[in-house]
């Protein structure tokens, strides 16, 4: 019934900032350092459960604003001429699309995007993965991301399929490199 919500949403390239509605009793202006909305729904939900626990809101309210993202998952590593450069480790279909669409959310320009798919794990996802390449990223560059015991040509040439207009770069550092 929306009795535990956010309002006044403001997303910046660092931070969520909102007001903290709880029943009847409003706590303005918080602020967590994660980077897209699926994070503030992750932590409306740990509110809830925290408060529904008997936490007191007051002490949840003080800890919310010293979260900071994993590293690797929508972490902000530097700003670099103008552009913010990020590493996430997103390994499912959702989860890369829920990146990138903040990404380019964020985007002031063009987004530039190195990625890859491990191997000897879902192989279907390879063509969907660069399917949102191709519809949300500028420039994608395809890399390898841990093979295993796969060819990480035909990882990447599985990725490409879908997305066409990918900078193919199988050195990761390379990769990483042209990107900046």
């Amino acid at each position: 019934t929306n009795d535990i919500r956010a309002e006044n949403i403001k997303c910046s390239t660092r931070s969520i900032t909102f007001d903290l509605i709880v029943y009847r009793d409003r706590f303005n202006s918080i602020t967590i350092n994660l980077l897209g909305r699926f994070q503030l729904l992750n932590v409306l939900c740990a509110v809830t459960l925290a408060h529904t626990s008997g936490l007191p809101i007051d002490s949840i309210t003080h800890v919310i604003n010293k979260l900071q993202p994993l590293d690797g998952r929508m972490y902000h590593v530097t700003e670099y001429q103008g552009g913010n450069i990020f590493i996430d480790y997103a390994h499912t279909t959702e989860g890369f699309r829920n990146a990138v669409s903040v990404f380019k959310d964020n985007c002031r320009n063009k987004l530039i995007c190195v990625f890859g798919c491990g191997g000897n794990r879902d192989s279907s996802k390879r063509a969907e993965i660069g399917k949102i390449a191709h519809e949300l990223i500028d420039i994608p560059i395809v890399t390898d991301d841990n093979p295993r015991r796969e060819d990480p040509a035909i990882i990447r040439s599985e990725i490409i399929n879908t997305c066409p207009n990918a900078i193919e770069i199988g050195n990761r550092q390379e990769a990483i490199e042209k990107a900046i």
